[in-house]
């Protein structure tokens, strides 16, 4: 039973607040110095990608972002509309199931849209993600050389 428990500590001490700052600190430490290790010229090259690259993927969540509100407001409806129409005219067409067909349409495009709506929004979290990550290492790079420069100053 003592397994069982220790299992279900270090299970539960992984999402806690103090663990996750470790691993946050272990891995900025492991960046900073690989990053480090690098000369000016490479730290540059790594400055202007990640530069970049975050503001590339900034644009393209703010595009993507806007493009998609509009067409939720304007289309979702719309499409909800035509499709409970529709099952109304198939279900009436049968007369003696036609309650059970409208329930059974209308339950299967709300699983569709359902669907469709997590696996935007997990993308779009995956993509959030992914540029607060961008966005770290180039905080990282700008330090290294802002340490650089300073140090630089002191030498002359």
């Amino acid at each position: 039973m003592s397994k069982f428990s220790e299992i279900i500590k270090r299970w539960v001490m992984y999402y806690s607040f103090q663990e996750q700052r470790k691993r946050e600190l272990t891995a900025y430490r492991k960046k900073l110095e690989y990053l480090g290790s690098l000369d000016n010229d490479e730290i540059n090259s790594e400055y202007i990608n990640l530069k970049s690259t975050y503001e590339r993927k900034k644009i393209f969540l703010s595009i993507f972002m806007l493009s998609l509100v509009i067409s939720v407001l304007m289309d979702m409806w719309k499409s909800f509309y035509y499709v409970i129409r529709n099952l109304t005219e198939i279900a009436s067409s049968f007369q003696e199931n036609s309650i059970e067909i409208l329930e059974l349409g209308v339950v299967l495009f709300l699983i569709l849209f359902g669907f469709v709506t997590v696996i935007v929004l997990m993308s779009l979290f995956l993509y959030i993600n992914r540029i607060c990550e961008i966005y770290k290492d180039l905080l990282i790079v700008e330090e290294i050389k802002n340490k650089r420069s300073k140090q630089k100053d002191k030498i002359y």
